[in-house]
């Protein structure tokens, strides 16, 4: 099993779809959710909110958001007392364990799984045997394009939403895939590596994965320079520039 770890933003949508094009496989476009390349296996991210939920994450509410448009804070809290997950959720767990076995999924990815991942580590050894390619990004660069991917879909996130923010959340990320990784099976790579180096990078994750890692879709346009919903300008900015992005 391979498993894609990483932050919106970061590159996991186009290294599942290059592991698809390895050989791997990430399910019918049935179980997915969105577009053929938005590659989440739906039941993977169920599992991820409701585990999520019952330990004690809080995400976002009315009464949080109208507190976060005065305050710098994550959009997710982390859990201040452990909590265990109750049997029906721990059943949903089950169910896709053995959907994902029945159909042949050997590739899963969804940006939730770090606040889910531990819970399945204690969970099914499958977790703890399977290999892990982290992706990362330049913080700044994935905080714009999380703000200009998200901000218009998501009213909540209207004029709160900053690239501080943003930043602050692919910190928390990143800490919690540093801690979950340390002792598995991982990779790390950067999208701007992919992108200016590919055919050292794809040497690399050909060795990890032991198969010839296909890089044909991976082009500057594609999977950096704007979102893959949009036609998106990225134009550079700088810190001072870091305002809370305002819609009419």
């Amino acid at each position: 099993m391979i498993i894609v770890a990483g932050w919106a933003r970061t590159g996991t949508s186009i290294m599942f779809r290059c592991l698809q094009e390895s050989g791997f496989y990430g399910g019918e476009q049935k179980h997915l959710t969105g577009l053929p390349y938005k590659t989440e296996h739906n039941m993977f991210r169920v599992c991820n909110f409701l585990i999520m939920y019952y330990s004690g994450f809080q995400s976002i509410s009315v009464k949080k958001y109208k507190q976060q448009q005065l305050v710098d804070d994550f959009f997710v809290d982390t859990p201040k007392e452990k909590k265990i997950l109750p049997y029906p959720v721990r059943q949903k767990m089950q169910q896709f364990l053995q959907r994902i076995e029945s159909d042949g999924v050997n590739i899963l990815k969804d940006p939730q799984s770090a606040f889910a991942m531990k819970e399945w580590l204690k969970f099914d050894e499958m977790f703890a045997n399977a290999k892990y390619i982290w992706c990362r990004r330049n913080p700044l660069e994935a905080a714009k394009s999380f703000v200009r991917l998200k901000i218009p879909r998501i009213p909540q996130y209207r004029g709160v939403l900053t690239t501080r923010k943003a930043m602050k959340t692919y910190a928390l990320h990143d800490n919690i895939w540093e801690e979950t990784l340390h002792n598995l099976s991982y990779i790390q790579v950067d999208l701007e590596q992919l992108i200016m180096d590919t055919k050292t990078t794809a040497e690399r994750i050909s060795e990890f994965i032991g198969v010839p890692f296909d890089t044909s879709l991976v082009t500057e346009k594609a999977t950096y320079k704007g979102g893959n919903r949009f036609n998106l300008k990225v134009e550079k900015l700088d810190f001072k520039e870091l305002q809370p992005v305002e819609f009419a």
